[in-house]
């Protein structure tokens, strides 16, 4: 007695083999968005230790005894402990402009795009304190 299936059509040989490929297209993005999350939290934690390392600066130089360009050191040197040399050599400091009585600092920095490289000077924070007055 002759068989009545068709052998010239049968659906689970058409999508023999798709698994290994979907895993490979899925696996690679979901990898991709883990690496954009990690650098998104990396590029706001990079701001945030230089925005205050820049704050702490021009809190320093607005003591009474102690000059402006000690608060752009002390800026530098905090972006030094917490960055590294790179960083902190490669950033620009700057005396901001500001109204009488409060002590300005900018700084640029890069922009951190993939891991710590990045668009130099992209990143621009300025941190303002109160100059101390002796009575």
């Amino acid at each position: 007695m002759p068989s009545t299936e068709s052998p010239a059509f049968n659906a689970s040989d058409t999508e023999s083999g798709s698994a290994p490929v979907e895993f490979v297209m899925v696996s690679g993005l979901l990898v991709a968005l883990v690496l954009a999350a990690l650098q998104v939290s990396f590029v706001g934690m990079y701001r945030t230790v230089v925005t205050d390392a820049v704050v702490s600066g021009s809190a320093y130089a607005a003591l009474a005894d102690v000059s402006d360009p000690a608060g752009i050191t002390r800026a530098r040197d905090l972006l030094r402990s917490s960055f590294g040399r790179d960083v902190a050599d490669s950033a620009v400091f700057n005396m901001a402009q500001s109204e009488p009585g409060v002590v300005a600092i900018e700084a640029r920095v890069r922009l951190p795009v993939i891991g710590m490289w990045g668009v130099p000077g992209a990143l621009t924070i300025v941190g303002r304190s109160f100059r101390e007055v002796m009575p």
